[in-house]
């Protein structure tokens, strides 16, 4: 039988760029890198945005040697990065991007989703790569 050694909660909220209030459900502070390969897991929770005509979000920025697992719950997401990739994240929808060597990337609210408003409800998981996999070339995935 497992035990459970420890559950975490977290009441630290912060903004990610103006499109994304997130809470850091792993405090990576107090786990140090026992609970590997696991980064970050930042969630949303279901935040109500009004209608606007800007694209609320975070621009280009960096990623390197891990992978982004994105979940949308609710809301639509938009994502385009420095190998082309581009396209949406909407209701119940996955994407895993690997950033291996490196990736540029930006995540918005979709147009549609700025210009009607509505609540986005998503989740975050940075993956650590093996050392093996931290120079592999950077790629994109979407699960529906």
């Amino acid at each position: 039988m497992n035990t459970i050694e420890r559950v975490y909660s977290s009441n630290r909220s912060t903004w990610v760029g103006d499109g994304f209030p997130t809470n850091s459900m792993l405090p990576m502070h107090e786990i140090d890198n026992e609970k590997s390969p696991f980064l970050v897991m930042g969630y949303t929770g279901a935040y109500e945005f009004s209608p606007t005509n800007h694209q609320r979000g975070i621009g280009m920025h960096p990623h390197r040697g891990f992978e982004t697992v994105t979940i949308v719950y609710d809301g639509e997401v938009e994502h385009f990065d420095s190998k082309g990739n581009k396209g949406q994240i909407g209701k119940n929808e996955v994407q895993w991007m690997t950033a291996g060597k490196g990736i540029l990337h930006a995540e918005h609210h979709s147009k549609a989703f700025a210009k009607t408003g509505g609540t986005l409800d998503m989740v975050q998981l940075w993956v650590n790569l093996p050392s093996s996999a931290k120079n592999d070339r950077a790629t994109l995935s979407r699960v529906n």
